[in-house]
């Protein structure tokens, strides 16, 4: 009788661990799956007065849904209950600041020394990340004038001008205005960094029978409610190569396509082409295709489901040969540089 009884009471426990590990692997409520549980915290200030931000919306994404929170009087902010992971918090709302970026990942188990340890055990992990917001007040003038055949300088016109801010994060990273009558230009509502922002300008202009560019750029350190003197951009007369006179690039929104007009008949049997997403990631050709509406204009048509971000940085690289006007022109390279509208 009493080896029945032992017999029963081990298959008692025996059903009951058994029970017990079922339940914990299937439960489907259980997000966390018994992992680490992200919390994150901190204050956001003002980067050029230190002053603490209140009603800045903190926003960041959770399986595909968009969730925030909001800074208090003292500029607090707190997220609970994230799962292990990386997420990128957005902090917006106050019309005088940038919007801002910053990367945050929820590390797991293996990443902070924990393992081997049972699945039903949740680990609370808290970070404290501080976040500074720069005041987009910053004013930036200069000049664009073009170094013609005759060596004297002329006003530019209804030239395309872009700030780019790097390594900052923005949204938009990138800027732009155009040339008034007499070659100038203005930024009003630029980061206040106090830190180096490139001003270029952006493609060819024709003046009399030649068309000018410069491939430099110049350097300005913007101040909070100040305007600041930015040197003048001189453009040079071009050699004879390809130039593309008109696009459709920052025209582009979801599901459109892109067309691109040269100066000069393009051999199409020796054309090549890349894009490139910030400069750097090419996209792919089997995103996208060329055709070609005559010999002087092209088209480029996304793949069905491929769309390019907004308010991204592209280049779009072109090299082959084309028909010369002055000179010969066995080969060029020209490049296509744009930035994309906030079509969301």
């Amino acid at each position: 009788m009493k080896k029945i009884m032992l017999i029963l009471l081990v298959f008692t426990m025996l059903f009951g661990l058994t029970s017990c590990k079922e339940k914990i692997m299937t439960d489907p409520s259980n997000q966390n799956n018994g992992r680490v549980i992200g919390h994150i915290h901190g204050i956001v200030r003002d980067a050029n007065t230190s002053e603490v931000l209140d009603g800045i919306t903190v926003s960041w994404y959770v399986k595909g849904k968009s969730q925030s929170t909001t800074t208090d009087k003292k500029g607090y902010y707190a997220i609970s209950n994230l799962v292990s992971g990386d997420y990128e918090l957005t902090f917006t709302g106050k019309e005088a600041y940038t919007t801002q970026l910053k990367n945050i990942t929820v590390p797991d188990l293996s990443e902070i020394g924990i393992v081997d340890v049972p699945t039903n055990s949740d680990f609370n992990y808290s970070m404290v990340e501080d976040f500074e917001l720069y005041q987009a007040n910053a004013k930036v003038v200069g000049f664009v004038r073009a170094r013609t055949s005759t060596s004297d300088l002329q006003a530019v016109p209804n030239m395309k001008i872009i700030a780019a801010v790097l390594d900052y994060d923005f949204v938009p990273a990138y800027y732009q205005t155009f040339t008034d009558a007499n070659g100038k230009y203005q930024f009003n509502n630029l980061p206040a960094i106090m830190d180096k922002i490139y001003i270029y300008a952006a493609g060819n202009t024709k003046i009399g029978d030649y068309y000018y560019s410069t491939s430099s750029s110049e350097t300005v350190y913007p101040i909070a409610n100040q305007t600041v003197q930015a040197n003048t951009i001189e453009l040079q007369i071009n050699e004879e190569e390809v130039i593309i006179i008109s696009h459709t690039a920052e025209e582009y929104t979801r599901g459109s396509t892109i067309e691109i007009t040269f100066d000069k008949e393009i051999n199409q049997s020796t054309f090549k082409h890349a894009i490139y997403r910030d400069g750097t990631t090419n996209i792919g050709s089997g995103n996208y295709s060329i055709s070609w509406i005559n010999v002087k204009k092209m088209r480029i048509t996304f793949a069905e489901g491929f769309f390019l971000s907004p308010n991204t940085y592209y280049e779009i690289e072109l090299t082959g040969q084309a028909k010369p006007i002055r000179g010969a022109i066995p080969n060029f390279e020209t490049s296509l540089e744009f930035v994309t509208k906030n079509f969301n």
